[in-house]
């Protein structure tokens, strides 16, 4: 479905930042970041800290000088911190290398221990990276190892590894009782294998034949070989609506997606980035190299982000013969081809490889050797097409605008040698490479809910000797935009002023929007009818209300009223009003669009009681612009559809027709995510196999949605769910359409794969109260028998 939206905007300010600010922040564009609060953790330190967009510190969790981080932590909603963690001393660890970790523990926002878990003997060790699932267990990377004998025996050319080889496993974490954990659910490397050394052995095969399995004997990149650490997962993450893992490989130069509740449970089911890992390419095929931080984009972003659901990655090693260092960095999106129907990846039938050919998009610097991070490092979608990129080996990070220029930027001002533990540096220092290393670095929104009622006031910066950014320098001013004096600059509430002097002193409050001639073009809307009366008094016909009103309008957020309502100019509707004045003479309020004007006061007066309910949203059937909003009120197209599948000839077809409203009708339809509409007729044809949607409208401008899928048959025909949400945003009331029919049922799950609504469906119109739901992004599964389909649904208040 497509939305038409209304915004405004205001102008940004010029970056006034200090040219010799070299660590902390050094950049700020205040008017055009995205407020919010940024994890720090630098490598080789024990704590994680908070700092707001100004570098100051605004809440820590520590840990005991004996211990070290082992890459990152994760903050939950409820304001928990799960972090993971190792024991500084590794002398005597069996398995060592970066990422290194065996500790994971559970603490408040207060740092008390709710649970852990230790894992770091002679043949297991937890490492790099963890996932916090929506039910509070944890999916935990674990080296695990094996001997020369045992390589050998599952088929393995013992001249690629010396004495050992540390293979991959993952864990499932769920807290117990005792203040522990227990593992739940287990996936080894080890029991998906495929060779084609030793025909006597175990797992032999045709590598290219078996892509859902590990070439035991696959080479690791720039020809270290031998190397015991043989895949070096790094980054790990978690699909709560497919039940998905996602594991990044660079070791391989991949990334995985390993089945973690379906069907094919424990099966890679998908693999990206360089076909040669299980011979299906060359290295000319190749597009990550040594890449981190693969995952699926729906943290933190709503669900009309263009990015939503598309894979992220920090490419770290792509060859650059112009760079000095050999190469340089890109921050990637790209979007697995998934059959919803089939519930599987999709391969291009040539190459035998998965689905996309290449990349959504790619960012790389200007200059791209100035992002060139050979290790860590990590990529974050945030809102309204901005970004963050951390680059690892600078202890650096960027935020990008929609337009990919830097609007905010970070630097670490800590350093170490990874034996002591980080200190700060002073205002000016110029760190080199590697100094201040960094795992990632994560944004969250002001409004994110961890923070609600925690104390995040600024604790001061990190760095010594600092210099305050101008923008962070904090300005007294008018905070409130409907202000005679307000101040976009302002950081500290300062007093404010409603009305110029000409209008006069002594007005205690104010209702609706100031004359401009009179006050400032501002003021408070009418949101709902209100107890106001049209009374005699003895100058006449006054609007005036009740003793306690004013305070109703205070507790429901109005700042002023203004009881003299002759002077006030507000958008209201209805017919003209008959009223008598004091003398008991009839005249009329004459309504003019805007307002009810009487001549006699040289002004509107404002008979908000006229109000009724009905259909107050605009593409409505029955729209009413001078009720009040009941969207359970309003009345849409009815719009179906009937298709035909695509052979893979691009021969699918679809014709739709509506019902309601007053003909003609018009269609517009659309295909996938794109913007722009390739017909304008009633039926379609040359389809190829994927998702689409329609949009019919009447000879009133009333609308009617439905999103199907030309599906992909191979001379089999069978019709596949057609499912239709609208509105979508929606603030109180969701109808849902599907055209199959049949016992059904419609599930609605958060980003945390909590489900939160779940309905029976017998019929093909299906009406949800949305209103109990708080503001988010969910994601809708409607199953009819071996079938389902999921849309994302976006509430909105």
């Amino acid at each position: 479905m497509r939305h038409l939206f209304l915004s405004g905007f205001l102008a940004s300010l010029t970056w006034l930042g200090f040219a010799q600010n070299t660590v902390g922040t050094m950049e700020y564009e205040a008017d055009l970041a995205l407020d919010g609060y940024n994890m720090v953790m630098p490598l080789f330190g024990k704590d994680a800290i908070l700092v707001d967009m100004c570098g100051e510190v605004v809440h820590s969790w520590e840990s005991a000088d004996s211990l070290r981080h082992t890459t990152w932590s994760y903050l939950q909603e409820n304001g928990d911190l799960v972090k993971t963690l190792r024991q500084a001393n590794v002398a005597n660890d069996v398995i060592w290398t970066g990422g290194g970790g065996g500790i994971i523990e559970r603490r408040t926002w207060d740092n008390d221990l709710v649970w852990s878990y230790t894992l770091n003997d002679s043949l297991y060790r937890l490492h790099h990276d963890i996932h916090v699932m929506e039910n509070g267990n944890v999916l935990a990377l674990v080296w695990e190892l094996k001997d020369s004998a045992e390589y050998v025996a599952a088929g393995g050319d013992n001249t690629l590894i010396e004495d050992v080889l540390w293979s991959e496993s993952i864990l499932e974490l769920q807290p117990n009782a005792e203040g522990g954990a227990d593992v739940v659910w287990e996936w080894h490397a080890w029991d998906h294998l495929i060779q084609d050394y030793d025909a006597s052995k175990p797992n032999y095969g045709v590598i290219a034949d078996n892509p859902q399995k590990i070439n035991l004997n696959s080479n690791t990149p720039q020809g270290q070989q031998p190397l015991a650490d043989w895949l070096h997962m790094n980054s790990i993450h978690y699909n709560p609506v497919f039940g998905q893992i996602m594991v990044s490989v660079p070791n391989l130069n991949e990334i995985w997606v390993i089945d973690h509740a379906g069907g094919a449970e424990g099966s890679i089911i998908w693999r990206w980035g360089n076909p040669a890992a299980y011979d299906r390419g060359t290295a000319d095929d190749q597009k990550l190299f040594f890449q981190h931080d693969a995952r699926w984009a729906y943290e933190g972003i709503g669900l009309s982000d263009p990015n939503f659901g598309k894979v992220t990655l920090f490419n770290n090693r792509v060859p650059d013969a112009d760079a000095p260092s050999g190469y340089h960095s890109e921050a990637c999106i790209l979007e697995p081809v998934y059959d919803f129907y089939e519930n599987e990846y999709i391969m291009d039938l040539t190459t035998g490889t998965y689905l996309p050919l290449d990349f959504d998009d790619v960012y790389t610097a200007p200059t791209p050797a100035d992002l060139a991070s050979n290790i860590t490092s990590n990529y974050q979608i945030l809102p309204g097409g901005h970004s963050l990129i951390g680059e690892g080996n600078q202890g650096e990070a960027i935020e990008l605008d929609e337009n990919n220029e830097v609007v905010w930027r970070y630097k670490i001002p800590l350093t170490s040698t990874g034996i002591n533990l980080p200190q700060p540096v002073a205002q000016g220092t110029v760190l080199s490479p590697m100094q201040n290393l960094m795992f990632r670095m994560e944004r969250f929104a002001s409004d994110f809910p961890g923070f609600a009622g925690q104390d995040l006031t600024p604790q001061g910066v990190i760095e010594l000797d600092p210099m305050p950014l101008p923008a962070c320098i904090a300005a007294e001013g008018c905070m409130d935009a409907f202000a005679c004096n307000f101040d976009s600059t302002a950081v500290v509430a300062g007093p404010c002023t409603y009305f110029d002097a000409a209008y006069g002193d002594g007005l205690e409050f104010v209702i609706g929007t100031l004359n401009p001639e009179s006050g400032c073009n501002g003021g408070y809307a009418v949101a709902e009818s209100l107890p106001l009366t049209l009374a005699a008094t003895d100058s006449g016909m006054m609007w005036t209300f009740e003793p306690d009103v004013a305070q109703i309008l205070m507790d429901n957020g109005f700042g002023f009223v203004v009881d003299d309502f002759s002077t006030q100019t507000l958008s209201l509707c209805g017919a003209d009003m008959n009223v008598m004045d004091a003398a008991g003479n009839d005249y009329t309020l004459m309504y003019d669009s805007t307002g009810y004007i009487n001549m006699a006061y040289f002004g509107y007066v404002a008979p908000v009681t006229n109000f009724g309910f009905g259909c107050g949203f605009e593409f409505a059937c029955n729209y009413d612009p001078c009720s009040l909003y009941d969207f359970d009120l309003c009345e849409f197209l009815t719009v179906a559809v009937e298709t035909t599948a695509d052979d893979g000839s691009a021969n699918g077809t679809a014709n739709a027709s509506a019902s309601g409203g007053i003909e003609p009708y018009e269609y517009v339809w659309y295909s996938g995510n794109d913007e722009e509409p390739f017909s304008f007729e009633n039926g379609v044809d040359s389809l190829i196999t994927g998702d689409y949607s329609v949009l019919a409208v009447d000879s009133t401008g009333c609308i009617g949605t439905f999103d199907f899928v030309i599906d992909y048959t191979s001379g089999i025909s069978h019709h596949g769910i057609a499912l239709s949400v609208f509105p979508n945003p929606v603030s109180d009331v969701l109808r849902v359409q599907v055209q199959t029919t049949g016992q059904g049922e419609l599930t609605l799950r958060d980003l945390r794969g909590r489900v939160v609504l779940s309905t029976a469906v017998q019929n093909t119109t299906t009406t949800i109260d949305m209103t109990t739901l708080p503001t988010g992004t969910y994601v809708m599964t409607y199953r009819n028998g071996n079938s389902f389909m999921t849309r994302n649904v976006q509430v909105v208040r």
